[in-house]
């Protein structure tokens, strides 16, 4: 890290106001100050926060994994094939037609998002 002197303004500014938001629920940053300075203390203040930014890092792991998931379902259910696409749209716009009802119409998308396995 760079001599505090050294560092610009906002700079300053950021790193000050994450040690005093962090001496909010860590108090013990405040000796560190005092003992090794500014530098020291943002050291041991990432240090301190370790296991809160790992658990962040599994949980983002664990949603992008669910949504390669979601997505290879979509990606190869049976409606993302035109032809089951293209007839499932043509019974839905007949429906809509008949009825008038976007309800009971978007209700002929559903034989074909069953038929995939993937959503069992």
């Amino acid at each position: 890290m760079d001599n505090w002197k050294e560092l610009s303004l906002i700079k300053k500014i950021l790193i000050g106001t994450m040690i005093i938001v962090a001496a909010f629920f860590a108090p013990e940053l405040m000796i560190l100050i005092d003992v090794g300075g500014i530098d020291l203390a943002f050291g041991f203040l990432l240090y301190y926060y370790k296991p809160v930014i790992e658990w962040f890092k599994a949980k983002i792991d664990a949603i992008k994994a669910e949504l390669q998931i979601a997505r290879d379902i979509i990606v190869n259910s049976a409606l993302s094939r035109p032809k089951v696409f293209t007839l499932n749209t043509a019974y839905c716009s007949i429906c809509l037609l008949v009825t008038g009802s976007l309800l009971f119409s978007f209700s002929f998308f559903l034989p074909a998002l069953m038929v995939s396995g993937a959503y069992v």
